[in-house]
């Protein structure tokens, strides 16, 4: 009865010992996002602390990468071993796919128990640790045991997954092990989405303060391709597009010259080409208009434009839905009677993704600044022509 005793009330010192280390996980997360380090940092602080609180030696994040389409091991809590197996490994989607099915499924968790699976068809690194069972029979854990639980973003998108191995007690966990996993995952997920979104104020911000140097740099600049170029390094700065074009038509030929660009090398053979206006014009379908600007695919481009207006092709191109591929990106300048006066191009995205609709707002409102900068540039010459014509007749 003793040793039963005994038994008991390590079970309960446990159990409160292990509401205690989730508590602190809990708090250690939202501390290390307001700490302002970056997300790889958090990712390590959110593995230990889940570590801490569940009782798994080993724990791993795998983040969701929308520009490859891809999930990236980023942070391994663990032995030296298991991070040099695991540690920047990459799955695809398809990988995860077979993984994460409703029969693997418990409280939230998905655990796939020792030969409940073929390993053998699923390629990635897989890290399985030598050894035999600590404890035996059916609520033992295997080292062929695995335990996944999703990340998931506010509106129910997977931002990651986290995988758990080597649990301390050898014991494969209960219902109530896997909701406190799934909780924590939440906290894990809502860490993620608030870095992004702290990205992506960022890169706002960023937007906004190149949008005031441009409009208060641009009555102090007098030729029409010195604003101009202002205004495509404000896009490229801005707005992380390594290459910012622009065109002016040419109203004797119609055609669209290259008067101003950000990111291009002197010399390069695209800031000497001219594109045909009626071919372009091609692409200013609504089904490609987001934000008064046009992102048209590449293939759909060149089936409308036709191969002569493939003066360049994208080298920053990611994979999935979310990624940029070969994208034609372009933002016509109106003049006040709605003729096309000029376009912007943007290409080679940084992040290798599609543009947000915030994004392109931004880059219309960097066109809206550019047809501002030629109604200037137009009156500045005005202005200069007009006192000779008025001396020339005598006045």
């Amino acid at each position: 009865m003793l040793e039963q005793h005994s038994s008991d009330a390590g079970t309960d010192a446990t159990g409160v010992g292990a509401h205690a280390a989730a508590l602190r996980a809990v708090l250690d997360v939202p501390r290390a996002v307001r700490s302002g380090v970056d997300i790889g940092s958090v990712l390590s602080t959110i593995a230990r602390a889940v570590s801490e609180a569940l009782g798994f030696q080993t724990v791993v994040m795998n983040v969701y990468r929308p520009e490859w389409d891809d999930f990236y091991v980023a942070a391994v809590h663990g032995s030296e071993s298991v991070r040099a197996v695991l540690l920047g490994s990459v799955y695809d989607c398809d990988t995860w796919k077979a993984l994460l099915q409703p029969r693997f499924q418990r409280a939230g968790a998905y655990f796939i128990p020792n030969k409940a699976f073929d390993w053998t068809q699923s390629p990635g690194a897989r890290f399985v640790p030598e050894g035999e069972p600590i404890v035996e029979g059916p609520v033992g854990w295997h080292p062929e045991d695995e335990l996944f639980v999703p990340l998931e973003r506010s509106d129910g998108q997977i931002v990651g997954i986290m995988s758990f191995g080597d649990p301390v007690d050898g014991l494969r966990p209960p219902d109530e092990k896997l909701a406190l996993a799934v909780a924590l995952a939440a906290h894990a997920a809502l860490a993620i989405e608030t870095k992004e979104e702290h990205a992506r104020l960022e890169r706002h911000q960023k937007g906004l303060e190149e949008l005031l140097h441009v409009s208060s740099q641009l009555p102090q600049t007098i030729s029409i391709g010195a604003m101009l170029t202002t205004v495509c390094t404000a896009i490229r700065d801005a707005l992380d597009f390594d290459k910012v074009l622009i065109q002016l038509v040419d109203e004797t030929t119609s055609s669209l010259r290259p008067v101003a660009a950000a990111g291009w090398e002197e010399g390069d053979d695209v800031l000497a080409a001219r594109l045909e206006l009626h071919s372009i014009s091609r692409l200013f379908d609504p089904q490609f208009e987001i934000a008064g600007c046009y992102l048209v695919p590449g293939s759909e481009a060149e089936r409308r434009t036709g191969n002569s207006q493939l003066v360049y092709e994208s080298t920053s191109n990611g994979k999935g839905p979310y990624g940029w591929n070969h994208h034609w990106l372009l933002v016509p300048l109106f003049d006040p009677g709605g003729a096309v006066r000029g376009l912007i191009w943007a290409d080679e995205p940084r992040n290798r993704l599609l543009p947000s609709e915030n994004v392109l707002q931004a880059l219309r409102i960097f066109g809206n600044h550019a047809m501002g900068a030629l109604a200037v540039a137009t009156q500045l010459t005005e202005t200069k022509f007009l006192p000779i014509t008025m001396r020339s007749r005598g006045y």
